[in-house]
């Protein structure tokens, strides 16, 4: 069976009006066309969303409803709607089990969520752990691989399909995406803390986009997900606006990566200066 499942920083913090950018992150999702294969017009049964409050979030199901009609219902999977990073379902193929909320190690009122779920047609259990780490943590630590260790840690135990999905403000490699396109240079502590196999949980996982690229044989150059509103000097001399791969679905071992990739539509821009990711998974 299959799992589908979106992430994306909405920046709803910007001062342009919300519905308006909520209306249509709505529509971008249901049209959504990867850079990797094609279209995805299947309804996601979970969307991961970052920077978002509850009435926003409000606003955004009943906009996700709109735009899929009696295919779906989305709820959040914890109530509240709180939290920097948290996960909406669909009830009509996903039914929500415990939840649990954990604060950001180097900033306790960030709040991120794991939400044990489980697909209704099959029966068959799966975890998603929501994050947003901050592009601002202090100097003279590692908060990012600190707060991966904490959640490793807090997802033992679990022995079905797990996923980690958000927007890690940080590229997974050394070198920058202008002078690095394929991402072939040195990967980073953050990124390799949750790729490997860890005691912390006796699993390892893969970055799904990165994973399904290598695999389909294809480039990963265009799977930027964030791009900056002003113009600079980039690493390669030129000027432009630099662009980096810096949100993910980790996917634990043993699942299927079907299908991959970040948004490819030109009016992205219209609902973030994020795009979204969007990744299909065979699980069971």
């Amino acid at each position: 069976m299959e799992i589908s499942l979106v992430t994306v920083n909405a920046r709803q913090q910007a001062k342009d009006a919300d519905d308006a950018r909520l209306s249509s992150l709505a529509s971008s999702i249901r049209s959504r066309r990867l850079d990797t294969q094609g279209s995805d017009e299947a309804a996601p049964d979970v969307v991961v969303v970052n920077e978002m409050n509850p009435n926003q979030l409000v606003t955004l199901i009943s906009q996700l409803d709109g735009v899929y009609g009696s295919d779906v219902a989305y709820a959040p999977a914890e109530p509240s709607g709180k939290g920097r990073a948290k996960a909406v379902v669909n009830t009509k193929t996903v039914g929500t089990g415990a939840v649990e909320q954990w604060s950001d190690l180097c900033e306790p009122k960030a709040l991120f969520q794991i939400a044990d779920l489980k697909h209704l047609g099959s029966g068959q259990a799966f975890t998603v752990a929501a994050v947003h780490f901050s592009p601002r943590y202090p100097k003279g630590g590692d908060c990012r691989r600190s707060n991966i260790e904490e959640l490793r840690r807090r997802l033992a135990g679990r022995d079905h399909a797990t996923f980690i999905a958000g927007d890690f403000n940080k590229r997974c490699v050394d070198v920058e995406r202008e002078c690095d396109l394929e991402e072939t240079s040195a990967p980073l502590g953050w990124w390799k803390s949750i790729t490997k196999e860890s005691q912390l949980d006796g699993r390892s996982y893969a970055d799904s986009v990165k994973s399904f690229c290598q695999a389909s044989n294809r480039s990963i150059a265009e799977q930027w997900t964030h791009e900056q509103t002003q113009e600079g000097v980039l690493c390669d001399g030129n000027t432009g606006r630099k662009r980096s791969r810096i949100d993910f679905v980790f996917a634990s071992e043993g699942v299927g990566i079907v299908e991959a990739g970040v948004d490819a539509a030109s009016q992205a821009q219209v609902y973030s200066d994020h795009r979204l990711v969007s990744c299909r998974f065979s699980i069971g």
